[in-house]
């Protein structure tokens, strides 16, 4: 459930920042990008995300991101992952 979350989108708040990151969002500003932490616990979340933006900018049209889909879908895979675009 927590990979289904994070691929469609949501991210969660380093520990001990969530009050912080709902106030900045209630506050019409977008929270500022986690980086290397955007999703912590797993290179999986992480690759998941990656794959993700990838994903969207291939589908617009971008080569350069449809090969990197490509070898984070094989590195998913391989760990037992099957992403699938959208």
């Amino acid at each position: 459930m927590k990979n289904c979350l994070i691929i469609s989108g949501w991210k969660r708040a380093p520990h001990g920042q969530a009050g912080a990151a709902a106030a900045t969002v209630a506050a019409g500003a977008s929270p500022a990008p986690y980086g290397i932490a955007r999703a912590p616990g797993s290179w999986i979340n992480t690759a998941l995300l990656d794959w993700k933006d990838a994903n969207n900018k291939c589908v617009a049209g971008d080569k350069a991101a449809c090969a990197t889909r490509a070898k984070l879908g094989a590195k998913l895979k391989s760990a037992g992952i099957n992403p699938f675009p959208v």
